[in-house]
């Protein structure tokens, strides 16, 4: 068996021979059932877990994005968005309720979460760039949130409000169709805040992805992503809290942090005062 030509030699070359211990032999075994025999089988399966929620991301979200000009679309693909996000913390975290079965994701907040993360789990994260694919969705996500576009600090107090005020239900409308505008005002509005849960869920899966892996916060140095992260401050999405995480056990990655992100989280503590998070940073 000869696989393709590279230079003098192909890529992959097997020999069968009668001597079955020799030195140039390799036995190949056929499985009836690989999945359930293999001792690999619980690491290929989390393989296409991971594999199977990146092309999700890159193709069943991210694109759709531009669309969400279209209330209805705006609303599936962040409803669709959400359920996966909260997939993957449950994933990467290891939780028992982790397509278990006994809870239906609706019942669980995945940012009320305990920090913890499984560390293979997290390494396929990083190499399948399963993270490259996040940080790609939300930069395609803030593009259509008119709050962080504008960068205004204030937002996140605002969301809260917002978060608090969409208790109205579509069939507490009387006659959607004899108040048109007041009905599209309404759904906006549940978009915005669909799109807010988004967001925090985004920046929860980030601290799962890099929670006590020294290798995987430097490569959120590398990719400018603590300097993301640190812009998110004060906007009501739980940045504060990972970016203390990302750089508080770290002294090579702190050494390495740009002035200009220093001096910008002093500036939201200037602005927004000094939180217990950012406190005990410092």
């Amino acid at each position: 068996c000869q696989g393709q030509q590279k230079g003098e030699r192909r890529s992959l070359q097997l020999f069968w021979s009668s001597i079955r211990y020799s030195q140039d032999t390799i036995r190949v075994e056929v499985l009836d059932d690989p999945i359930s025999i293999m001792d690999d089988s619980e690491w290929l399966f989390e393989c296409d877990v991971v594999a199977e929620h990146r092309k999700f991301l890159r193709k069943g979200v991210t694109p759709r994005c531009a669309s969400f000009d279209d209330n209805d679309v705006a609303a599936m693909v962040c409803s669709q968005c959400e359920d996966a996000l909260t997939d993957m913390i449950l994933f990467l975290s290891g939780s028992p309720d982790w397509r278990s079965g006994e809870v239906q994701y609706k019942e669980i907040d995945a940012l009320s979460e305990p920090w913890s993360a499984r560390p293979e789990r997290q390494k396929l994260a990083l190499e399948l760039k399963y993270i490259d694919a996040t940080f790609d969705l939300f930069h395609e996500l803030v593009k259509y949130t008119q709050s962080l576009v504008e960068g205004d600090v204030r937002w996140g107090r605002r969301a809260v409000a917002l978060n608090q005020s969409l208790q109205v239900r579509p069939k507490e409308v009387s006659n959607p169709s004899a108040d048109v505008d007041k009905w599209r005002q309404l759904m906006q509005s549940t978009i915005e805040c669909m799109k807010t849960r988004c967001l925090k869920l985004l920046v929860r899966l980030w601290l799962a992805t890099f929670l006590n892996s020294r290798k995987i916060e430097l490569y959120f140095l590398k990719n400018g992503w603590v300097e993301t992260i640190n812009s998110l401050n004060g906007h009501g999405l739980g940045a504060s809290d990972v970016f203390v995480a990302l750089l508080s056990n770290n002294k090579e990655l702190v050494r390495q942090v740009d002035r200009s992100t220093v001096l910008k989280f002093i500036h939201f503590i200037r602005i927004l005062g000094p939180l217990d998070t950012w406190l005990s940073f410092l």
